[in-house]
Order: C-alpha cells, then sequence, then structure tokens
C-alpha cells in the first residue's frame, strides 16, 4: 500500500467545460436549500434553537421580563452555534437566525466535501451522488449544533491533510483556529476529527513526525476542550442526571430505517447503498493500494460501529453517522473509473432521493398551514405550546409536534417554553428549575398565569388545565388560546 497522503502535491487539473454544469448546480443547490427551509422545515429540535437565539438576543437587549425567567452562560464544547446566530436575531428575530444557519449549513456541505476530495487528489465528478447526504439523519432530527459542525468537520479534514504534506507556521495555526471552532460547535465531531486525522497518520509511512506534526495542529482545541472532555468522561462512570451510557446495538441497526418512511425510502438505504458501492469499486479497482482514503472511511465506520447510543449524554448519537459514512466511502473512489452506467445510475438515485425530500417537505407545510397566522396573532410576550395530536404527524416517529411553539418565540420573542433551557449545555437556561413547564397538560393555574397565550396544535378536547381559557382564533389545525381574563391582562 502507497503512502497516497501526497496526492495532494499532483496538480489540480484544468477546469473542463463542466464548470458551467459546477455553477449551476451550485446555484440550483443554494436556491432549493433556500426553498426548504424558509417557512417552517420539518425539524425536530430547530424551532427550539431559534427560540433559544431569538431568548439570547433578548437577554443581550437587558429585557427585564424574560431576564426574570432565565439567564444566559456560555458552555465550552457546544451552543457556539446560538451565539453565531445572535447578531440575526438581534438585526431580525430567531427563526430567520436559525433557518439562515440551516441554509448555511446546507450549502457548506457540498462545498467541505469538495475540500476533502481536493485534498485527496480526488476528482470532484462524484458531488452529486451526495447532495442527499446533506439530508441525512442529524438535518432530520434538526439537531443544529451538531448538524452545523458537520461540514467545518470536513473543512477541518481537509485543512489538516494539506497542513500534514506541507507543514507550515500558517497552517498550523488555521487548522488550529478551524478546530477550535469545530470544539466550540459540538464537542463530538471534535472527537471525530481527532480520531480521523490519527487515521491519516497511521496511514504515512513517517508516523512518528506525523503524529508531532499532529499535536501542534490541535493543540489550541484540546486545551480549549480539556474542561469539558474531563465532564463528559466522568459521565460514563457517574452519569448523575445525564443518561446512562447504553451501546444499544440494534439502535445501530434498526433504528433509523423504523423512523425514515415517510419522508423517503432513500433517507436510509441512500447512505447504505452508496457506501455499499462506492467500497465495492473501490475493491475491485485495486484501491487497497491507496492507504489513506481508506484508512480515513474505516476510521468513520469504526466510530458508527463502536459509538455508544448516549455518547457524551447525547441520546441516538449512534444513527446521526451512516451519512457520515457514506461521504467517506465516495472519497475512496476514482470517480472517472465508475462505469458510466454506474455514475449515472448513481446521479439518477441522488435525484429521486432529493425529490423524496422535496415532496416531504411540501406535504409537512401543508399539515402546518395555519402557523404563520397564528403566531402573528400571539401575544409576544409570553406564549406556551401544546398539541392535542401528540407528538407525531404524517405517520413519522419523528416528534416533529415536540417542539414547533419554538416559532412563535423565535419570531415574536419574549417568553416561551420547552426550547431546551432546563438543559445544562445551551447558552439559555431557567433560572428556576422547571419555571415555566415544558409539558402545559398538567400545569397548574399558577404556572399558566405566566403565559397570555397558548398555541394548541390538533383538535379539541383541550387539556382540562386550560379551562376558562377562551379562543383567540384559529386557522388550519391550529387555535390560540388567551387568558379568561384577556392576553396581557393584569401584566
Amino acid at each position: 500500500m502507497s503512502d497516497d497522503v501526497g496526492l495532494v502535491d499532483r496538480p489540480f487539473p484544468r477546469p473542463s467545460s463542466g464548470i458551467r454544469w459546477a455553477i449551476a448546480g451550485s446555484i440550483g443547490w443554494a436556491l432549493l436549500s433556500a426553498w426548504l427551509v424558509h417557512g417552517h422545515p420539518p425539524c425536530v429540535d430547530l424551532p427550539a434553537h431559534a427560540a433559544q437565539i431569538q431568548t439570547l438576543a433578548a437577554l443581550m437587549r437587558g429585557d427585564a421580563a424574560v431576564a426574570a425567567v432565565y439567564r444566559w452562560r456560555f458552555q465550552l464544547g457546544y451552543g457556539l452555534v446560538d451565539w453565531l446566530g445572535l447578531p440575526l436575531a438581534l438585526l431580525w428575530n430567531g427563526a430567520v437566525a436559525a433557518r439562515m444557519l440551516l441554509w448555511v449549513a446546507l450549502v457548506l456541505h457540498p462545498v467541505a466535501w469538495a475540500a476533502v476530495l481536493r485534498a485527496l487528489g480526488r476528482p470532484l465528478g462524484v458531488l452529486p451522488c451526495l447532495l442527499p447526504l446533506s439530508f441525512g439523519i442529524s438535518y432530520w432530527y434538526g439537531f443544529l449544533p451538531f448538524y452545523f459542525t458537520e461540514p467545518l468537520l470536513f473543512l477541518g479534514l481537509a485543512l489538516f491533510l494539506r497542513t500534514l504534506t506541507r507543514p507550515t507556521v500558517a497552517g498550523i495555526a488555521a487548522v488550529n483556529a478551524l478546530a477550535c471552532v469545530v470544539a466550540e460547535g459540538h464537542l463530538l465531531l471534535f472527537g471525530v476529527l481527532l480520531a480521523l486525522a490519527g487515521c491519516a497518520i497511521l496511514a504515512r509511512r513517517t508516523t512518528a513526525r506525523s503524529a508531532a506534526e499532529a499535536a501542534a495542529c490541535f493543540i489550541a482545541p484540546l486545551a480549549l476542550a480539556s474542561p469539558r472532555i474531563g465532564t463528559l468522561l466522568s459521565r460514563v462512570v457517574s452519569p448523575g442526571g445525564a443518561p446512562a451510557t447504553e451501546y444499544a446495538a440494534m439502535s445501530h441497526l434498526n433504528w433509523f430505517f423504523k423512523n425514515y418512511r415517510p419522508e423517503g425510502r432513500l433517507v436510509a438505504l441512500f447512505p447504505l447503498v452508496t457506501t455499499a458501492i462506492f467500497f465495492l469499486v473501490w475493491a475491485l479497482r485495486r484501491g487497497w493500494r491507496t492507504r489513506s482514503p481508506f484508512a480515513i472511511f474505516a476510521g468513520m465506520a469504526a466510530l458508527y460501529a463502536l459509538a455508544p447510543k448516549t455518547l457524551s449524554g447525547v441520546c441516538l448519537v449512534s444513527v446521526r453517522l451512516p451519512a457520515l459514512v457514506a461521504a467517506f466511502a465516495a472519497f475512496l473512489v476514482e470517480w472517472p473509473t465508475v462505469p458510466a452506467w454506474l455514475r449515472r445510475s448513481l446521479i439518477a438515485l441522488a435525484a429521486l432521493s432529493l425529490g423524496e425530500t422535496a415532496l416531504f417537505h411540501w406535504r409537512f407545510e401543508r399539515a402546518l398551514d395555519g402557523l404563520g397566522e397564528m403566531t402573528a396573532a400571539a401575544s409576544g410576550r409570553a406564549d406556551g405550546y401544546f398539541s392535542t395530536a401528540g407528538d407525531r404527524i404524517l405517520g413519522s416517529k419523528h416528534l416533529y409536534l415536540e417542539h414547533l411553539g419554538g416559532w412563535v418565540t423565535g419570531t415574536r420573542g419574549g417568553i416561551g417554553q420547552n426550547f431546551f433551557a432546563d438543559a445544562d449545555q445551551q447558552p439559555v437556561a431557567q433560572r428556576v428549575p422547571g419555571v415555566p413547564p415544558s409539558d402545559l397538560s398538567h400545569a397548574t393555574p399558577a404556572e399558566l398565569a405566566l403565559f397570555d397565550t397558548i398555541l394548541v396544535f390538533g383538535p379539541p378536547p383541550f387539556p382540562a388545565a386550560f379551562a376558562g381559557w377562551r379562543t383567540i382564533g384559529s386557522a388550519g389545525a391550529w387555535t390560540l388560546i388567551g387568558r379568561p381574563t384577556g392576553p396581557g391582562a393584569g401584566r
């Protein structure tokens, strides 16, 4: 096997006539991504992140009513994406900031993949086959800190591979800076970056020298993240309030199959199919002669196979990695060596997967008709949310209805509820635990008195706790109710 990290030394091919298609494809991808995120994309957590960002903006502005309920903090190893959205929230609102961050992440994914392909000396023709992976497990889940940091992980790896081949002070400093951003975006992905960097080092003959260079590349983020790493490692033996460490082998094999059907069969199937095809092509083309692409792919596959379900206290992290494995499988192959019929078939399969994604987004928007109208009618001072339809919709097993009320807080501001303010890693935290309550179905009159209006999704009957609240308006499956004495009275 050859030490092919040096492939980055090969002169890049001159732009061909396909550059026009590349430009057109990039514009098309940016427009498709904008259409998918402009309304209420079907992400479980994204509305809660919008509320987090907007509440953070209110605290920065000195809103006394919000500050009486919430406080802000800066947590190492998490939450950087909310702070990145703060300027947009101050200029507009948290909902715009969350959607913009999601759009930027979608656009950055193919850019970051292209950077890794070039660093490995691979042609870029495989990129269209990677686009459906942008709507991988973490996108549908809506976990913005993880999803936004994913392309930064790829960019950091590409920069590290180049620096490993041509070490310079500027290159080492740049890797340190980008790795710090990854570590503050989501500490788990920083761990993935370290693991893949280690795989790249093992693929080189000059392992000792490469290890020294790698240590220099990551000294700053390691120093920055070490306190948080120590805290998370302590949870392995003493979880406290966090979920106990659990491997859960079956979740690695079937969880995403059970949860991704209405969204499109290819959402889960496409990463597995492409991984198998790329690996087979790589093996048949004697790809085993190259080292670094395979070492990095094998490292990513091992991380997926070995990651506990509750790694770092974050549930279901093991099912967020298949799309990453598929992306690294694509780095194995020289795209022109793939048979033409297979290239066309993979691109067609990718287009079909994107079509399924667009269709589900359209269905989800139709199911939420009226949300914008009810958001505009909410008080904007203190607004709660409840779903009589449960937390599932359109036959999906995802909790798409769990945090939808976050769009009201993210758009209108004021005091909201159920947007992770009870978690220990978010920038915005409750001053008093449980106030306001996450679940309003059994809230006491005193707890409900905090709110001016409550947005309800689904048909009556409403919880008994809402007895006496009057209907302000309704649209589609939505109903907005206000306190018996009228919204804002007595405040």
